[in-house]
């Protein structure tokens, strides 16, 4: 009798410790790791680091083959404590067959900034496609 309640009591913790393992193996992967796949772009990305009260915000587009234009808007948004963001730049940009663009604008009041670009990529063979990136920091 005692042995038959060992060998339940056994499979028992092998079954939860099999179900726990699987869970954390889910969990492992957070969302920011997830990253669009682009047909037209390599790569698409933004970065903002502040110097004193200096903001530089870049953001960079590397097309792929066949990619002859990209277009988009770089924009800096100070994220107020409701929520709600307050507009600080707002630049149009666009390059031939990729970019990599650096903007400085002056920021004197401390927070989280939101830097985001939104924009189109143009083929030669007429299709485009529409890409974006984003990223925040604390002054």
């Amino acid at each position: 009798m005692k042995s038959r309640i060992k060998y339940v009591l056994g499979y028992a913790l092998i079954i939860c410790l099999t179900f726990l393992s699987f869970q954390t193996k889910v969990s492992a992967y957070p969302r920011e790791n997830v990253k669009p796949a682009w047909i037209t772009v390599g790569k698409c990305s933004v970065s903002l680091s502040f110097a004193g009260d200096i903001a530089e915000c870049e953001t960079i587009v590397i097309g792929k083959s066949g990619m002859k234009k990209v277009e988009g808007v770089l924009c800096l948004d100070l994220v107020k404590s409701n929520g709600s963001t307050k507009n600080i730049a707002k630049w149009n940009v666009s390059d031939d067959y990729g970019m990599s663009t650096i903007k400085t604008v002056r920021t004197a009041e401390s927070g989280i900034y939101q830097l985001s670009f939104s924009g189109k990529t143009y083929m030669t063979d007429g299709s485009t496609e529409s890409i974006s990136a984003s990223t925040t920091k604390i002054k």
